[in-house]
């Protein structure tokens, strides 16, 4: 069963959503640099969440995430407690 956001982004959320996740993206990597181990802890071919900061993106994330998860894959959530150590 293939699930899907209903109501579309307009122009600004959507460049909003996507600089957030690729800022908290390349400070996640960062992070992984410093604490290789960290990366057993991700299931190959999982979807990646990683909180952001934003509470609107992070809502996002989670519908997301949820669509995912509907529709069979995996879903990896970065803790929370990992963004004090994220280079920001």
């Amino acid at each position: 069963m293939t699930v899907s956001v209903t109501t579309p982004l307009t122009e600004q959320e959507t460049r909003r959503l996507v600089s957030s996740n690729i800022n908290a993206g390349f400070d996640f990597l960062e992070f992984l640099l410093d604490h290789p181990e960290e990366i057993e802890k991700i299931p190959d071919g999982s979807t990646v969440i990683i909180p952001t900061g934003d509470a609107w993106v992070d809502e996002q994330n989670k519908v997301l995430a949820e669509q995912a998860q509907a529709n069979g894959e995996t879903v990896y959530r970065v803790p929370a407690l990992h963004l004090a150590n994220f280079p920001r």
